[in-house]
């Protein structure tokens, strides 16, 4: 006999991202998609131009990380906008959401001084959602998105890489919080994902 789902697990089966047909690696050329991609391609150059050594690199700097996370919502927008959610999206966007957080991350640690160890759990935090997906859409054909604090999560991640990467004071405190909030967030995440397989 199947689990009832508690009050959280009903919230997600309501919004579970599903996309009909079968996986077209044709998709690519969809706007998502590509916007997806976009953000996995400026890795490079933001990797290069870490840790911007001069006003114009600096300015460089920036402006990539702003586009790398105002495109993570662009993506979400033209794929309901434009009616195009695809099962390669549904791979594409958190997979590139994942490598640019870690790649961020990463940058952090070697060039900011953020500890190893807050570098390794937000890293893993990240690995841990990309494996609870990957399941879920080999069972189900469906992931789970974000409910509010997963979005509110990610809002400070990206607020703490920017002033972090500004070299703003005090940021630390910023990046422990969200070791503490990040946490939270996935055992919620891993609840839910509990019940809907």
């Amino acid at each position: 006999m199947k689990k009832e789902p508690g009050p959280v697990a009903r919230e997600y089966s309501k919004s579970l991202l599903v996309a009909q047909g079968p996986l077209l690696w044709s998709d690519w050329k969809r706007i998502p998609n590509l916007i997806s991609l976009g953000r996995v391609v400026i890795i490079i150059p933001t990797v290069m131009l870490f840790p911007g050594q001069d006003e114009e690199q600096f300015g460089m700097l920036l402006a990539l990380l702003c586009i790398g996370y105002l495109s993570d919502l662009f993506d979400g927008v033209a794929a309901r906008k434009l009616n195009q959610r695809t099962k390669l999206g549904l791979i594409l966007d958190p997979v590139a959401d994942k490598l640019w957080t870690i790649a961020m991350v990463l940058l952090l640690w070697q060039n900011r001084s953020l500890p190893l160890w807050v570098a390794l759990v937000i890293i893993s935090r990240d690995i841990a959602l990309i494996a609870f997906n990957g399941l879920l859409l080999w069972r189900r054909h469906a992931v789970m998105p974000s409910d509010i604090a997963g979005k509110s999560y990610m809002v400070l991640l990206g607020l703490m890489i920017i002033m972090m990467a500004l070299s703003i004071p005090y940021t630390i405190y910023l990046a422990y919080f969200l070791v503490f909030f990040g946490g939270v967030t996935a055992g919620r995440y891993y609840l839910n994902f509990k019940d809907q397989l």
